[in-house]
């Protein structure tokens, strides 16, 4: 779901290249950093008033009920809140809200989905599922789910599905990976992403392989991120395991140093699988359609981003350098530091002077953020699936 349009504004058009439009203006500028400082000024002379009351919270304990006019401006609120690092005053606030009338469907939705996020960032899953529960009360429909460390895939526009392994990939994955497997089917490009795998397993090793020669067979194009991790944990495997039990996984190490075309690493493994198993090692075929390079297609956000924020800058402008349509993952991102948002989207807007930006798989509390910060500037950002 696109945010733009979540509070009745215009919709702003892609960049494509309009440098005019694509730069912040300096009197928009001007015009952002006083209704930010205003925001400011109005949230610090609350959080004083607070204090000397002895409130945690950003509103008193009988708050106002929001007016029609100010239902969007509290969701704001919470926002800044939160990349403030107030958080509790932000769950509060936001708690608050869903008990009351918002001004249309999507704004009274949009408060859950945020709220939702912030006990998803803050781990908390207890009141998470106490909240679902009410959710399905409310709305009478599922749900969003707890996003644990399974492999998760997210796609948006023409970019490749991406698959994301993390923590554990061992026989208990095996449900997950048959699920992968099907849904691989109906694509034609993946980007497998590995450097987060922390274990793996001889079972999970041979059900991956089978996964990737499917893929392959159905045309799919493959993309590989982290597989030099992966296959130094697979020799390991190898090293410390019957090799009665090893084959899927000498198997799979001879897959993956074929497809990042390594020909040396993959002669040298297939001799010693050769002589383990007493058969003949698969032949080496250079790979067509495969990119073993983690800076193919997707920038991938960090976790937080603080000020300065010139280090994440200079590596986007080295990755947008070889990339038509800037695509910034966004799923890994939980919070963007409130001072650290105008130069972030200053950047951002630089970069879009000659190439659409599209910002993907944001959380819900940025991408309010960023819109209310951003206005109507040219980026394209696109929130998580639920």
């Amino acid at each position: 779901m696109k945010i733009f349009g979540l509070f009745g504004k215009k919709n702003a058009p892609q960049i494509k290249n309009n440098p005019s439009q694509s730069t912040f203006p300096s009197q928009q500028a001007q015009d952002t950093s006083k209704k930010i400082d205003a925001i400011e000024s109005e949230m610090s002379a609350e959080f004083r008033k607070n204090i000397s009351a002895g409130v945690s919270s950003v509103f008193l304990e009988e708050p106002t009920i929001p007016t029609a006019d100010s239902f969007p401006q509290l969701i704001e609120e919470s926002a800044i809140l939160f990349a403030s690092g107030q958080t509790t005053a932000a769950k509060e606030l936001l708690e608050h809200l869903i008990k009351k009338t918002a001004n249309t469907p999507l704004q009274e939705q949009l408060v859950w989905w945020m709220l939702f996020d912030l006990l998803q960032t803050e781990c908390m899953p207890a009141a998470f599922e106490k909240l679902a529960l009410e959710y399905a009360n409310h709305f009478e429909t599922s749900p969003p789910q707890w996003l644990d460390h399974q492999p998760q895939i997210t796609s948006h526009g023409n970019a490749p599905y991406k698959l994301t392994f993390s923590g554990k990939l061992i026989a208990e994955s095996l449900p997950q990976l048959e699920k992968l497997r099907t849904a691989g089917y109906e694509y034609k490009r993946v980007c497998l992403h590995f450097e987060a795998i922390t274990e793996i397993d001889t079972i999970s090793c041979t059900e991956l392989l089978d996964v990737i020669l499917s893929w392959q067979a159905h045309g799919c194009e493959l993309t590989l991120s982290g597989a030099e991790s992966l296959a130094d944990q697979i020799r390991d495997l190898t090293l410390h395991t019957n090799a009665e039990h090893t084959n899927g996984a000498w198997l799979l190490l001879i897959e993956l140093l074929r497809l990042m075309n390594n020909a040396e690493a993959h002669d040298e493994i297939c001799i010693n699988y050769s002589i383990a198993f007493e058969v003949s090692p698969p032949q080496f075929i250079a790979p067509a359609g495969v990119n073993a390079s983690n800076a193919n297609d997707f920038f991938i956000m960090p976790t937080l981003i603080i000020s300065p924020v010139e280090a994440v800058l200079q590596a986007l402008i080295k990755h947008a350098s070889t990339q038509s349509t800037l695509i910034i993952d966004c799923s890994q991102l939980i919070r963007v530091e409130f001072t650290a948002v105008l130069p972030l989207l200053n950047g951002l807007s630089k970069l879009g002077e000659n190439k659409t930006v599209e910002l993907h798989n944001m959380n819900f509390l940025v991408a309010v953020l960023l819109k209310l910060i951003g206005g109507e500037r040219n980026l394209s950002i696109f929130t998580r699936r639920l």
